[in-house]
């Protein structure tokens, strides 16, 4: 069962049957298109991400000398590099990708603020390679964003760097899944980024996500197995727990490299649920990097009393959290127009200031 047909497995959903590979990706979205027209628009600037004048976007795909997957990867930075007061490296959220919601964020802090941000697509994401939405491994696939970070980050920080006429630091932001990512690099790199954002992280299962307890079970242990490539992950939908804006709902259903509403495969969700979030929830202790955690109140999808644990046992000197009441899970970053404009605002201020306050 599950073995493949053509390199596609016999059992995908009908819903993603064209975004299979990054080959089929990219041929929805080209490595070299660097705005898509219905991706949320960067709200604090005002108008659409392809209208935003005095920021230069750039595009590629990385070939790591591991030879495994080939990612996309995308840098907004200031016209004016001059201008530039550190870089931001984002760890996107699970079914995002450059192009989509974590552009939203890049656009703005660069824009707004003045930072020079770095984004690839995590393996089986986006415009990079891997089979669609399949993380068999979470340590390895947080291995490919650690040899990125290492073999293409810095020769760009240090291009960006001569032109600002000194070494810029860099502050890692980790996004729902990513936020799980940065953690994870957090342990065996703790001193990589000269800081850290967390935004609903995905540190532990909420339980309001979470199947009963003997249908998981059976999951962990019998099916997971059998088929891990299947995309039937006993999960609960979390689209229409993401905003509180409809519109903003909406707009997340038209990512042509999204989700397409199919179920997690049951090796993703094994690996997002006892890989990432077991050994995240049994480790906090050990992390020692500055962190900035940012939570909203009324999220169901990652638990803001997971957060506040992890602020609680993180052993960082350096440490900071903040917890947007009544907000969605991306409710403070991706909002949209429907939503507290004036929170949000105040949600990229209280970044920027942290960020600054640190350079």
């Amino acid at each position: 069962m599950g073995q493949a047909l053509g390199g596609i497995s016999a059992f995908e959903s009908s819903l993603t049957q064209d975004r299979m590979t990054g080959e089929m990706r990219r041929a929805k979205l080209p490595a070299t298109q660097k705005f898509h027209p219905d991706a949320p628009s960067a709200v604090l600037v005002g108008c659409k991400n392809s209208e935003v004048t005095g920021v230069d976007v750039e595009t590629g795909m990385f070939d790591p000398p591991s030879g495994r997957d080939k990612l996309f990867w995308m840098t907004v930075a200031p016209s004016d590099l001059s201008k530039m007061k550190a870089i931001v490296f984002f760890h996107h959220g699970f079914g995002d990708h450059c192009g989509f919601n974590s552009q939203e964020l890049m656009m703005t802090l660069c824009k707004v603020y003045n930072f020079g941000c770095i984004c690839c697509d995590m393996p089986g994401m986006g415009r990079s390679d891997g089979l669609f939405m399949h993380v068999p491994d979470f340590t390895q696939f947080v291995d490919q964003a650690i040899e990125f970070l290492d073999v293409w980050v810095p020769e760009q920080r240090k291009a960006w760097g001569a032109a600002v006429g000194k070494p810029l630091k860099i502050f890692g932001c980790g996004e729902s899944m990513g936020g799980g990512v940065l953690t994870t690099i957090l342990l065996s790199k703790p001193d990589y980024y000269d800081g850290n954002i967390l935004i609903s992280p995905m540190l532990e299962i909420a339980a309001e996500t979470r199947p009963h307890p003997v249908v998981e079970f059976i999951f962990k242990h019998t099916i997971v197995h059998l088929v891990p490539t299947l995309q039937v992950t006993p999960s609960k939908a979390i689209e229409d727990q993401c905003f509180t804006d409809p519109e903003a709902v909406r707009i997340i259903g038209l990512n042509p490299l999204g989700s397409g509403g199919s179920a997690p495969r049951c090796q993703t969700g094994a690996s997002m649920a006892f890989g990432c979030c077991e050994m995240l929830s049994s480790r906090m202790a050990e992390v020692t990097s500055p962190i900035y955690i940012v939570h909203s109140g009324a999220d169901t999808v990652t638990s803001p009393k997971i957060s506040e644990k992890f602020y609680a046992l993180a052993a960082s000197k350096d440490k900071q959290i903040k917890i947007w009441p009544d907000a969605r899970h991306a409710d403070v970053f991706h909002g949209g127009k429907g939503y507290n404009q004036e929170q949000q605002k105040a949600a990229y201020d209280a970044v920027s200031d942290w960020i600054t306050a640190r350079l």
